[in-house]
């Protein structure tokens, strides 16, 4: 009803479709966390980041739909006005159930619209016996702040040495439960090192009073100094005694973060652009160093970044970022033991190009073993075929 004095929503679904400005989508983020209130249940977190020190308003349209669902059954309309970076979080009560949220967004000054889709699907807690939030990360110890300003980017910034995490719990039936949270460091998915508890967190074990009409606070430190690069999962579980009710997981990394892996090896990251474009490009961008050793390759940073500009414009580091985000993911999740990267093979390939798939079935077939990739979305399916430890796309 907002939008009617700028545009006609049919033509706005045009625009948004048609004539998406990059610069706008690279200062919007959507994110959904759950929360436990008797008035909400979801978190919506709309992070903007300012890319001068105007004050722009804008009008914000959400959508959400049921899983593989193409209706819509609930919006939400309303204005904003910034004139800095800022994370705005809007509350939401929505049923149980799996979701897909679309947000649609319009700079009402310079009429400029993007679509900005969160990663991944969104799961409302679907209550038993108990129901738990979603775990919050933050630098302060302050739970208000933990909610409303949490740590989005999942990469700890670096000369922090402390963590906390926040979570919420409502058991109603229940006085006392037990709650455990384990800091795992995260190997490859075929790595001969065993995923195993950090011994900085000495597994942190609290007792927790709680009461059917409210909903309690679980919260504890993470030591961040004594930490090594590299990604964890923080796992927390809650126990009826020995009896696993609830478990929630949050993965961060610790590190320069994504943009130092790429520039640290400029090479092997201009490489690692093979999905992007033709190898003979990569390969003419790639000079010998002949002052020092004709057998080096060296990449100018002046030059990589002008790729990258040449594919997506103004937001080619958001794209760049993602794009990468996926190859250190297939690095860590698809290495089959051979003499190339998780990024190489088959199932990184499909990973990088299209992103985790809709759904993932392992299944065995006159013998041989299989995995199907199902990517509702855009109806496509891929199957992967186990021979010796890899995994080889067959279909």
């Amino acid at each position: 009803m907002y939008l009617r004095p700028y545009i006609s929503r049919y033509y706005l679904s045009l625009l948004l479709f048609f004539f998406i400005t990059p610069a706008l989508n690279a200062q919007w983020k959507i994110s959904l966390k759950n929360k436990l209130h008797q008035k909400f249940n979801t978190y919506l977190f709309l992070e903007y980041t300012a890319s001068s020190d105007r004050t722009a308003h804008f009008f914000v349209d959400l959508r959400f739909r049921f899983k593989d669902s193409r209706n819509t059954f609930m919006k939400k309309e309303f204005k904003l006005s910034t004139n800095k970076s800022e994370i705005f979080v809007i509350k939401l009560k929505l049923p149980n159930g799996d979701y897909e949220v679309d947000g649609y967004i319009q700079d009402l000054d310079i009429n400029e619209f993007v679509r900005v889709i969160p990663d991944g699907i969104y799961t409302v807690n679907k209550k038993n016996s108990i129901a738990v939030s979603d775990i919050y990360l933050s630098y302060e110890n302050d739970v208000a702040q933990a909610f409303s300003q949490p740590v989005m980017d999942k990469i700890i910034r670096q000369g922090e040495d402390v963590l906390y995490y926040f979570m919420e719990v409502e058991a109603p039936g229940y006085n006392t439960l037990t709650a455990r949270a384990v800091l795992f460091k995260e190997y490859p998915e075929n790595s001969t090192t065993r995923t195993e508890a950090y011994s900085s967190l000495n597994q942190t074990s609290r007792v927790i009073h709680t009461d059917s009409n409210r909903i309690t606070i679980f919260k504890d430190t993470l030591k961040l100094n004594n930490l090594q690069e590299g990604e964890y999962l923080l796992e927390v579980r809650i126990f009826d005694e020995e009896l696993a009710l609830k478990t929630e997981e949050i993965r961060f990394e610790i590190g320069g973060g994504i943009k130092s892996k790429i520039f640290g090896d400029l090479e092997n990251a201009m490489r690692m652009m093979a999905y992007t474009m033709p190898v003979a490009i990569i390969e003419e961008n790639l000079s010998s160093s002949a002052a020092e050793d004709p057998d080096k390759a060296y990449v100018n940073e002046v030059v990589f970044i002008g790729l990258w500009k040449k594919l997506y414009g103004e937001s080619y580091e958001e794209e760049m970022e993602k794009y990468y985000q996926r190859v250190f993911d297939s690095n860590r999740k698809f290495n089959e033991g051979v003499s190339i990267e998780g990024w190489q093979t088959d199932r990184g390939r499909i990973f990088i190009q299209y992103g985790k798939p809709g759904k993932s079935l392992t299944m065995t077939l006159e013998g041989k073993e299989y995995i199907k990739w199902i990517y509702p979305k855009w109806s496509l399916v891929f199957l992967f075929e186990k021979r010796n430890k890899r995994y080889i796309l067959v279909e």
